[in-house]
């Protein structure tokens, strides 16, 4: 059997079935692109199941690196931390305090997971923090952003956006 192969190897393709071939990936690549770009920027995309395939081969070249992301836990919506020997936080540049509040939408890195904070800007002090319950939020959630990351539905990478303090202490967030 491997003799036989070795021969098959040995031969020579034609000019013109190497052409035919070439032209061929061409075309699929082409009508790859225009299914992918139709789907993702037409508002109702009329190539139905197509379109979902196409994106799903168009992601393929990532996949590895979503697969080993995912796996050491990396995220893209972590910064690394460039100034280390810098105080974080709010940093005041004169001697003037702002008698406001600031709500706060971050990742908090020993939690692991979003949380929003209540900052008194006079002096950063944190006067609330809260929690939601992610995993109760995405059991609820009924429609899914067409946009939105399929991971950022897991709550360790689950984002709190754009944050609301009602009168009676709730807050309301868009979520990812």
């Amino acid at each position: 059997m491997l003799r036989r192969f070795e021969q098959l190897m040995e031969k020579r393709i034609p000019v013109w079935l190497a052409a035919m071939l070439l032209l061929v990936m061409l075309g699929f690549a082409i009508v790859l692109a225009w299914a992918v770009r139709h789907h993702l920027l037409a508002p109702r995309s009329s190539i139905g199941d197509l379109g979902n395939v196409a994106e799903f081969i168009a992601t393929l070249p990532v996949l590895p690196r979503d697969i080993y992301a995912e796996i050491f836990g990396l995220s893209p919506l972590m910064v690394e931390d460039h100034f280390p020997d810098q105080p974080n936080g709010l940093t005041y540049f004169s001697d003037q305090k702002d008698d406001g509040y600031l709500l706060l939408s971050v990742f908090d890195g020993a939690a692991k997971r979003s949380v929003v904070k209540l900052i008194r800007l006079k002096d950063g002090r944190e006067l609330h923090r809260w929690l939601p319950d992610l995993n109760e939020i995405q059991n609820r959630t009924r429609h899914q952003s067409d946009f939105a990351e399929k991971n950022n539905q897991r709550p360790k990478r689950y984002r709190i956006v754009h944050p609301y303090l009602q009168d009676d202490g709730a807050i309301l967030f868009t979520p990812p």
